[in-house]
Order: structure tokens, then C-alpha cells, then sequence
């Protein structure tokens, strides 16, 4: 399918070397069957993660896998993005992506993962070696290697999107959440 240049996407993604994880496709209409998808949004999604360059950003900069089973880093943070993309707020959600047939049928990644091997690859991030926390103590400790390595992927991505879009000004949004506390000592 070809865009309003003439040209097709997907040769043109080729061309700047760009790769994606999802299975080559293409809109077909009147088509009915259980390829459909609930979640029609996400394939741009990944789509942009390719892009933008995160793939390899994380390939660089995340290195939590101590042996070579299962999904990458970089697949990991693919996983975790589109789930939260796609409204996730557990890791038990995930199924619910798993379950739709055309979303599985377009990314194949999707099969790999599962709750508890997310819930494993997480705990990766927390350092062995730094002390655990102890009811009743708050403790500031230093960001463990990895959320450092996520940290540079997050500097890429900003670096990515000034390139594509120039803004001189840009606005944090940050959870404004109150936590209420029976404690007077602060941390």
C-alpha cells in the first residue's frame, strides 16, 4: 500500500534502516475474520519505537540478561512500552493483549512474553548489592545500572524527537498523586 508520496511505507522504513518487530502488513478492506484487533493504535506504536532509534538505543545501553533464553532487553522494553501504551496498569494485562488474535498475529513478539517473565525480567533492575529496605526507614539509595541504562535511552529518545521536532520549551508532567501518611518524621 502505497502513501500519498507514492511510496510504500514499508520500502521506505528499509531504506533508513529501519526494522520492526511487527510481521509485514497491509489494511485490506472488507476482510472479516479473527484477525481483527482492538488495539488497531498500537502497531504505530511500535512502528515509532523502530524509528526513533529505541531498539538500539537499548541494545546500548540496557544490559540486565545474564544468559541468552528468552526476549532481549531491547524486546523487554518494547513489551513493557506497548503495554503501557496500551493502558496497561499491571503486568497481569498483558494477557488481555495476548488474548486478541489480530494484535498477536501482527507482532508474533507478543507470544514470548508472560506475566511472571516480565515480573523476573524487573526484578533485574534492583541491585543485589545495595541494602533492602526496612520497615519504618526510608533510604535514598543510587540508581542500580540498569534504570541508569534506561536513563540514557530516555536521553536518546529526547534527542530523537528534538531532531524530528525542534522545541525550545517543553512541559514535565509528573503524577501529582497525594499519599496520605501517619508519619512525622520526613525522609
Amino acid at each position: 500500500m502505497a502513501d500519498a508520496a507514492g511510496q510504500d511505507p514499508e520500502e521506505a522504513m528499509k531504506k533508513r534502516g529501519v526494522h520492526s518487530s511487527l510481521e509485514p502488513w497491509d489494511v485490506e478492506m472488507g476482510r472479516v475474520d479473527n484477525g481483527v484487533t482492538a488495539y488497531a493504535g498500537l502497531p504505530g506504536v511500535i512502528e515509532g519505537w523502530y524509528a526513533l532509534g529505541l531498539d538500539k538505543a537499548c541494545q546500548r545501553h540496557v544490559r540486565l540478561r545474564d544468559r541468552q533464553k528468552g526476549l532481549s532487553d531491547a524486546e523487554w522494553a518494547e513489551v513493557l512500552t506497548v503495554l503501557l501504551m496500551a493502558g496497561g496498569r499491571s503486568l497481569e494485562d498483558l494477557e488481555a493483549l495476548k488474548s486478541d488474535a489480530g494484535l498477536c498475529r501482527m507482532w508474533p513478539l507478543l507470544k514470548k512474553a508472560s506475566a511472571r517473565s516480565e515480573l523476573n525480567y524487573l526484578h533485574r533492575f534492583q541491585d543485589a548489592k545495595m541494602p533492602q529496605a526496612r520497615q519504618g526507614r526510608a533510604r535514598m539509595v543510587p540508581e542500580a545500572e540498569g534504570l541508569r541504562g534506561l536513563a540514557e535511552v530516555n536521553r536518546h529518545l529526547i534527542r530523537e524527537l528534538q531532531r524530528w521536532v525542534s522545541e525550545e520549551e517543553a512541559t514535565v508532567d509528573v503524577d501529582a498523586s497525594i499519599h496520605e501518611s501517619q508519619k512525622r518524621e520526613k525522609v
